[in-house]
């Protein structure tokens, strides 16, 4: 009886061990793979993580390298605005067949003025701007040679009220050495830049609508101008930007003696009411 007993046993053991190891086994494995999936999932959302704070590292680096400028000068980048908005200047020069000259000795050069005006020019289809002369007539000497010239400007005739500013006409020596080109935005924005005369310096002007007063380009670059010397400029002017541009001149050397001074000349857009420095430009000398 006893021997019976233990056959038994043993054969409840076997199945006893078919049963549980499996289950273990079973189990091992689905608890290794969810430890798995679970250490994947982690370490892919560091990686995402990190991925994306390089993504933004390297957008500001790259940010701070196409806005800082290089040698202190501002950024060159150029706003699509910029194009093709500047108004045309439009040149007036004095009619020297207006004036007539007579020299009498002991007395002088006697002017007078033989027209109603002494030059006109076209700035849109309906304003004019007409050149006026201070005197009718005047007889100069080699203490008085003043002989002033000035600015009225019209609208479809009528006559806009527009204070004048006098500029010397050189009647005394060369009429011819007279210029002024005018960049009218509106009757309150008006840019005017003379000829600067016998081998001088071009000057300009501004009406705000109130009142002239010289406009300096010189003080709007010099403190980014790769250079101390002043040179000429010219201005073209939109509603929205100045252009200023060093010009060449005639008889003195206006640049620093290095190569990148003598073969090119410096070019400044600015926003025209702030004065701010958007973009600089080098144009060969």
């Amino acid at each position: 009886m006893e021997q019976e007993v233990v056959p038994q046993l043993n054969q409840n053991k076997n199945n006893l061990l078919k049963t549980v190891i499996p289950s273990v086994l079973a189990t091992a494995v689905i608890v290794g793979l969810g430890v798995y999936l679970w250490q994947k999932s982690t370490n892919e959302k560091v990686v995402q993580t990190l991925e994306q704070k390089i993504s933004a590292l390297e957008q500001q680096v790259s940010i701070k390298d196409n806005t800082e400028p290089a040698n202190n000068l501002p950024p060159s980048s150029t706003p699509k605005e910029i194009s093709d908005e500047y108004v045309q200047p439009k040149s007036i020069v004095i009619d020297e067949g207006c004036l007539k000259s007579q020299y009498t000795e002991g007395t002088g050069q006697k002017i007078s003025v033989t027209c109603n005006q002494v030059g006109e020019v076209a700035l849109s289809s309906s304003v004019e701007a007409v050149l006026e002369s201070k005197h009718q007539e005047k007889i100069l000497t080699g203490t008085d040679y003043e002989f002033d010239v000035y600015l009225e400007f019209y609208e479809n005739n009528i006559k806009l009220n527009v204070p004048p500013h006098y500029f010397p006409s050189f009647v005394d020596a060369n009429a011819g050495w007279f210029g002024l080109n005018i960049s009218y935005l509106d009757k309150n924005n008006i840019y005017i830049s003379d000829s600067g005369g016998h081998e001088g310096y071009p000057s300009h002007y501004f009406f705000n609508g109130t009142s002239w007063a010289k406009f300096s380009p010189w003080d709007l670059v010099k403190n980014v101008l790769p250079d101390t010397i002043q040179p000429p400029f010219s201005i073209l002017i939109s509603q929205k930007y100045i252009k200023i541009t060093e010009e060449r001149y005639c008889c003195d050397q206006v640049y620093s003696d290095t190569p990148d001074r003598k073969a090119n000349r410096m070019v400044f857009v600015l926003e025209r009411v702030s004065k701010k420095i958007i973009e600089t430009s080098k144009i060969p000398r």
